[in-house]
C-alpha cells in the first residue's frame, strides 16, 4: 500500500487481482472491507482474517507521518519519550499525525470487536494485535557504523524493536499482562497451535501460550533480532541489557550478513532504560559484553548455520 494510495485514497488488489479503488482515510477503508467479510459469513467453517493496516507508517515518498485530518490540533499536547525528546530526530513536528493514525487503528478495532459482538462471534474469536517494527523518529542511525540507507526504523534501539503485542480470546483470556521477552517470530506457531496444530520443532519461534503459561521454568527471557538496508546488524535483548553487533564494510541494502562483525553498542537499561549511554568499550562491562557476545554468536549459528568472528572496535 505505499506504492498505491497515503493516509487519504487509493487502490487494493482482491484475491483475482481485481483492483479495489477506496476513497476516504486509508485505515477506515482497510478495516471496512474486514466489516464487510464479516456481515457475508455464514458461519459454516473457521475464518481466518489479517486486517494489514500500514498506519502507523511513515510516507516515505512525502517524508511524513499522516494521521487523519484534525490530527495535529487533537494531539497537540504530546508529551515526547525521554530519548525522542534529547535526540533530536523529526519526532517533534511528526508525532501528533503518529498518534491520530495510532488513534485510528484504536477506533477501527473498536469497530472490529463491535461487529463480532453483533455476529455472535466475539466469545469464539482470538484476536492478535501486533506489529512489525516502531520507529525511532531519525534518531538513530547518525553513527559512523551507518552503512546503507535509513529513515526512521532500522535499527536494534528500542525504539524501532519493541512493539505492541496484545493476543485475547480463547485461552488467552483473563486480562494478564505477561512481563517475560518475547518474539513476534513466535506468532505463526501460536496461531498454528490455537487451531489445534503443534508443528514442534519444525518452525522457529514458540507457542506464546507456554510463555504465559510458564511451562518451562529454564525458558532463556531473551529475544534476538537482525537488522538490514541501515547497516548488516545482529543484537540480543535481555531485561536488563541490549547488545548489537554489526558488519564493518558491508552494505546493509546489498547483502544480509557477514562472517565478520564488530561491536555497535551495549546499553547497561538497569541505569539507562532510554540507551543514551553506549558503555560497549568500557571495562566495567567487559564481562557482560563477552557473555552477551557468546549468547548472540550462539543464536546466529543455529539460525543461520555458521559461526561469525566478533571484533572490538578497535
Amino acid at each position: 500500500m505505499e506504492f498505491t494510495s497515503h493516509g487519504y485514497d487509493g487502490y487494493v488488489f482482491d484475491e483475482n487481482n481485481q483492483r479495489i479503488d477506496f476513497k476516504g482515510y486509508r485505515a477506515d477503508c482497510i478495516n471496512d472491507m474486514a466489516l464487510q467479510f464479516l456481515d457475508g459469513y455464514d458461519g459454516e467453517r473457521p475464518f481466518f482474517v489479517t486486517i494489514s493496516q500500514i498506519e502507523p507508517h511513515h510516507q516515505n515518498d512525502r517524508q511524513h507521518y499522516e494521521g487523519p485530518i484534525g490530527s495535529k490540533e487533537r494531539f497537540k499536547n504530546f508529551v515526547l519519550p525521554h530519548d525522542l525528546e534529547v535526540l533530536g530526530g523529526n519526532a517533534a513536528e511528526e508525532y501528533p499525525d503518529y498518534l491520530g493514525q495510532c488513534a485510528s487503528l484504536d477506533e477501527n478495532l473498536g469497530r472490529l470487536v463491535t461487529k463480532l459482538k453483533e455476529k455472535g462471534l466475539y466469545d469464539n474469536t482470538v484476536i492478535i494485535y501486533a506489529s512489525d517494527h516502531g520507529s525511532h523518529f531519525k534518531t538513530r542511525n547518525k553513527d559512523s557504523h551507518l552503512n546503507g540507507g535509513d529513515d526512521y526504523k532500522r535499527t536494534c534501539h528500542d525504539s524501532a524493536l519493541r512493539v505492541p503485542l496484545v493476543i485475547s480470546g480463547g485461552p488467552f483470556s483473563g486480562g494478564l499482562a505477561v512481563d517475560d521477552l518475547v518474539s513476534t517470530e513466535s506468532l505463526p506457531k501460536t496461531i498454528l497451535a490455537l487451531a489445534g496444530v503443534d508443528v514442534g520443532d519444525a518452525m522457529i519461534g514458540e507457542n506464546l501460550l507456554d510463555v504465559v503459561e510458564h511451562k518451562d521454568p529454564d525458558r532463556p527471557n531473551r529475544v534476538f533480532a537482525q537488522i538490514s538496508e541501515s547497516r548488516v546488524g545482529r543484537c540480543v535483548r535481555t531485561p536488563d541489557f541490549l547488545y548489537s553487533v554489526y558488519a564493518p564494510g558491508k552494505d546493509g541494502g546489498e547483502v544480509p550478513a557477514s562472517n565478520v562483525y564488530a561491536d555497535d553498542f551495549l546499553y547497561d537499561l538497569r541505569k539507562d532504560p532510554w540507551q543514551l549511554e553506549n558503555v560497549v568499550d568500557s571495562p566495567d562491562y567487559k564481562e557482560v559484553k563477552q557473555e552477551l557476545r557468546k549468547c548472540l554468536l550462539d543464536w546466529i549459528e543455529h539460525a543461520e548455520g555458521y559461526r561469525p568472528v566478533v571484533q572490538d572496535n578497535a
